[in-house]
């Protein structure tokens, strides 16, 4: 599994989390939410801010939340320090930092609850800012914390055979700042009216330049299963490669072809796993 770190949890939190700041009666409060289906993954990043509680909600989703201004003072903001956000997260997490914070441990202000209301109005209004941090590059960590949320892996068996990984994302500057660190991929297009995607996709592309980054780059949920599949997947394409010449599966034994099929069935049964 890949250690957590504050580039690895903000990434994360670049594609599932929420930086709220709560107005409950006459008190403010901010807030960390973090929405996923896997609660192991959950009680990882609890573990990591050493503080928080993770929560079942309806369906199959879980919630990660820190709702303290203490507990941000003494927790969140050490082991997030200035921030390495790509989205608009960087703007709201500023705001409670600089903002929020000072006054929230500081409740003699005079002025204290005009602040706090504008703070949280200029947090509600960016929330669908389409923003790309341009102080801060995108390094490794980020990237997977960001795909473990926002991530796909899918081999797809039937008439024709296709594999392909994807981060899908509305913000289509900061997909392409992703295509530009890692040099390969493409972004577009989910279909009409639908998100955008980075991918990587062709049984070429994916071995060559797929393979090495994730046998480097284990993630830390039930995503690291697929990962373990998909590998698996482009070792036995990359071995046909070696025979024939050509990244294809044309030459695939009957034996080969059934374990690709089953590596495919397997990927999406562990995408759809109720876990509890």
């Amino acid at each position: 599994m890949k250690k957590l770190n504050s580039n690895w949890i903000a990434g994360f939190i670049d594609g599932d989390g929420t930086f709220a700041l709560e107005k409950v009666g006459g008190f403010y409060r901010p807030v960390l939410s973090l929405a996923q289906n896997d609660p192991q993954l959950l009680y990882k990043i609890k573990n990591f801010f050493g503080c928080g509680t993770v929560t079942k909600k309806k369906g199959r989703s879980w919630h990660y939340r820190c709702r303290s201004a203490e507990q941000f003072q003494k927790y969140i903001i050490p082991k997030l320090g200035k921030g390495s956000f790509q989205t608009i997260k960087q703007y709201q997490y500023d705001l409670i930092c600089n903002d929020a914070m000072p006054l929230l441990t500081n409740l003699k202000h005079p002025n204290l609850h005009a602040l706090l209301e504008s703070c949280l109005k200029k947090i509600q209004n960016s929330r669908n800012t389409a923003y790309v941090n341009p102080n801060t590059p995108i390094n490794n960590d980020w990237f997977w914390g960001f795909f473990e949320a926002e991530g796909h892996f899918s081999i797809r068996y039937s008439a024709n055979f296709s594999i392909s990984y994807k981060v899908t994302q509305k913000n289509r500057a900061l997909l392409e700042k992703i295509m530009d660190f890692f040099g390969f991929g493409v972004v577009q297009s989910e279909g009409v009216g639908r998100s955008l995607k980075y991918n990587v996709e062709g049984i070429q592309k994916v071995c060559q330049y797929g393979l090495p980054i994730l046998l480097k780059n284990p993630l830390n949920g039930q995503k690291n299963l697929q990962r373990v599949k998909f590998i698996k997947a482009l070792r036995i394409i990359s071995s046909i490669q070696v025979q024939s010449g050509v990244y294809s599966i044309r030459g695939a034994s009957d034996n080969e072809r059934a374990k690709l099929k089953k590596l495919a069935e397997d990927i999406v049964k562990i995408r759809k796993r109720k876990l509890c």
